[in-house]
């Protein structure tokens, strides 16, 4: 179990000299997790960036955080093409079409409140 903070975005360490395995939280990245691999890594910033806080479990080595990822990733990418559509059928203006949208998969990713 993790516990991913609240604070956003969530940023990913480049490099070495940092530990590709860390991920920053906040505009400041004065937060931060080390992960035990850089698939775990991937995985907690991604999560955090979808808005998901609090505890989580997430698979500890890389082969099952990078399983994990790809198939968030392919689930998100087919919600997000329907909501996109269905923002689209509500509203003719982007700005309402971005802003339902964003609502809409607060609403998939979270539930609604």
């Amino acid at each position: 179990m993790i516990n991913i903070p609240s604070e956003r975005p969530a940023h990913l360490a480049e490099g070495d000299l940092f530990g590709n395995a860390t991920v920053y939280f906040g505009r400041g990245r004065r937060l931060h997790m080390d992960c035990q691999c850089r698939g775990e890594a991937e995985l907690v910033a991604r999560i955090a960036n979808l808005g998901v806080t609090g505890e989580v479990c997430v698979p500890k080595t890389n082969q099952g955080a990078a399983k994990l990822l790809s198939a968030l990733n392919t689930r998100h990418e087919q919600a997000a093409a329907q909501l996109r559509e269905l923002a689209a059928n509500r509203s003719g203006d982007a700005e309402t079409q971005a802003q339902i949208f964003g609502l809409l998969e607060r609403w998939y990713v979270l539930g609604k409140t």
